[in-house]
Order: C-alpha cells, then sequence, then structure tokens
C-alpha cells in the first residue's frame, strides 16, 4: 500500500514539473532570465561550479514566481542540479517595470539592492 502511495506521489511531482517545465515564456521573461544569467557573478559561479564537477553540473537561472497585481517583481533563483534536485546558489528580485535588480538574502528574508550586495559580499570584474 505505501509503495502504491509512493508511485502516485512521484507520478503527480512528475507531472507538475512537467507541466511548469512547458510553460511558454514570453519576451519579457526571457529578458529577465537573461540579465540574471549574465550577471558577472552568476557567470563566474556557473564557471567554477563547471570546474570543479569535471564538467559534470552547471548554474540555471529559472523563474520562481512572475509580477502579479500585489507583487510586481520577478522572483528568480540560480540553482545547481546536482542530480537529485536544485541546489539554490542565489536568489535574485527584478522589478518588472524598471528592470532593477535585487539579491534576496534568504537567510535574513532581506532584499538587498545589487550594488549593495556587491560591495559587501562579491565585486562585479
Amino acid at each position: 500500500m505505501q509503495k502504491n502511495i509512493l508511485i502516485v506521489f512521484a507520478l503527480f511531482i512528475a507531472i507538475i514539473a512537467h507541466s511548469q517545465s512547458e510553460e511558454k515564456l514570453t519576451q519579457k521573461d526571457e529578458k529577465v532570465l537573461d540579465m540574471i544569467a549574465s550577471l558577472p557573478e552568476v557567470v563566474r559561479a556557473d564557471k567554477y561550479i563547471i570546474k570543479v564537477t569535471n564538467h559534470q553540473r552547471h548554474l540555471e537561472t529559472y523563474i520562481d514566481s512572475k509580477p502579479t497585481k500585489q507583487d510586481n517583481r520577478y522572483w528568480l533563483t540560480v540553482a545547481e542540479n546536482n542530480g537529485i534536485n536544485l541546489v539554490p546558489h542565489f536568489k535574485f528580485f527584478v522589478d518588472a517595470k524598471t528592470y532593477v535588480i535585487s539579491y534576496w538574502d534568504v537567510s535574513n528574508d532581506k532584499t538587498i539592492p545589487l550594488r549593495v550586495w556587491r560591495a559587501h559580499h562579491y565585486y562585479a570584474n
């Protein structure tokens, strides 16, 4: 009985993941994804992951949520696919109107302007 429940649960998760991956992206979605994926900090981290995993892993940028009437921001994650799950490395917000990028400090539940985050955590080359 438990095995059947686990199989049904696994299928349910697979269906949800497939339906989310099939969602059409708008030009604006693509622009926001490209903005985050091309940040020097993200590019540098991706190169590092590729190197230390002997080209077995890399970082992926995906949209967690799109703007709504209540929140005019894209929420994005840059994560490493380790074969079992996605391990977040960075979390960002992008304002849908101004395209201003902010870093989300998950541990402190705080939004930090990109320039401030860079000054305290990374430097862009």
